[in-house]
């Protein structure tokens, strides 16, 4: 299924350049970027996020550019390059924030804090995922990924020693 998907986005790619529908081609790029984290491509993940992003700024759809930077900032993680991942992060929580879109704060916040424990840095990770299911409270917004978010957040917490915010996340 992951390569019909696959072959389906690009062929949405294809049409959307040829029809010069732009936004089809955006959301190709994003949605392919997300199918590649699933299955762990992490170059490809960067290549279609970031073209997703330069796509979002011609458009002016901020969510879409932080969320796609959120997606490469990931892939630079799990490519070995820490450093250059925590730019992109800061880059996504920028435009979230500017776009206050309550979805687009969270993967964004969620993103960094995910960079953040994966070097180890629990204190800090913590912030970023509170900061992450404030943007979503009372908002009657779910995904998949949230159960896998709080999991992630008590790890922090048992390695900072805080058991009884553990047991709570």
């Amino acid at each position: 299924k992951q390569e019909d998907a696959e072959q389906t986005y690009l062929k949405a790619i294809a049409l959307g350049k040829k029809n010069q529908l732009t936004d089809v081609e955006l959301y190709a790029y994003s949605n392919l970027s997300s199918l590649y984290i699933d299955e762990r491509k992490w170059n490809k993940v960067y290549e279609f996020a970031m073209k997703a992003v330069k796509l979002g700024k011609q458009t002016g759809d901020q969510g879409i550019q932080a969320t796609s930077l959120s997606r490469a900032a990931y892939s630079l993680v799990n490519n070995g390059k820490p450093d250059s991942a925590l730019l992109l992060s800061d880059k996504a929580l920028s435009l979230a924030d500017s776009a206050g879109q309550p979805l687009t704060i969270y993967q964004a916040y969620s993103g960094k804090a995910e960079i953040l424990k994966m070097q180890g840095t629990w204190k800090d990770a913590i912030r970023f995922y509170e900061k992450s299911f404030l943007a979503v409270k009372g908002g009657d917004i779910y995904t998949p990924d949230y159960g896998e978010r709080y999991k992630e957040l008590s790890e922090c917490y048992e390695k900072t020693g805080n058991y009884p915010k553990a047991l709570e996340a």
